[in-house]
């Protein structure tokens, strides 16, 4: 399951909503290729860290289904995160360097719990894996703060 995000403009938030079809293709778009984030399979064990730092905020599943027309299958679901939740989200992410998520890796724990992909075994190489989402993430929603954009993110 691939985590991907997207920095949309305010006027492109409604035809999302009404068409389902569009927004997913505007992941693989060319055209919106500066926009979109691809975090692969390192979404949840950012998440992960997030929590166990005690983040007050959370980019995975803090957003909100998007509204979709009737008869959205499950795996088009999409979540919405609203400008004011973005600019809260920014603040936070860029304000906590990594170093402070990475001091709560653990791998067995992150296996305990679950944490997608569940294939946690280098250390050093996970946590470069995590912390170039992460930095990812930061750079994807501070943009998208001071552009007044909503983002979306959808895992495939």
């Amino acid at each position: 399951m691939i985590g991907y995000y997207i920095r949309l403009p305010a006027a492109d938030v409604d035809r999302a909503r009404s068409d389902r079809g569009w927004v997913l293709g505007l992941f693989h778009d060319p055209a919106y290729a500066d926009r979109v984030l691809d975090t692969d399979k390192a979404w949840h064990g950012v998440q992960f860290l997030l929590e166990r730092s005690g983040a007050p905020v959370d980019p995975v599943f803090g957003g909100a289904e998007l509204a979709g027309p009737p008869g959205t299958a499950p795996e088009e679901a999409v979540l919405e995160f609203p400008p004011t939740r973005v600019a809260a989200i920014a603040a936070h992410l860029s304000a906590t360097p990594f170093d402070l998520l990475a001091a709560h890796f653990d791998p067995a724990e992150l296996t305990g719990a679950g944490v997608y992909p569940m294939v946690w075994e280098d250390p050093e190489e996970d946590l470069a894996y995590l912390g170039g989402a992460y930095r990812g993430l930061v750079e994807l929603f501070t943009a998208a703060a001071a552009g007044g954009d909503t983002v979306l993110l959808w895992i495939s």
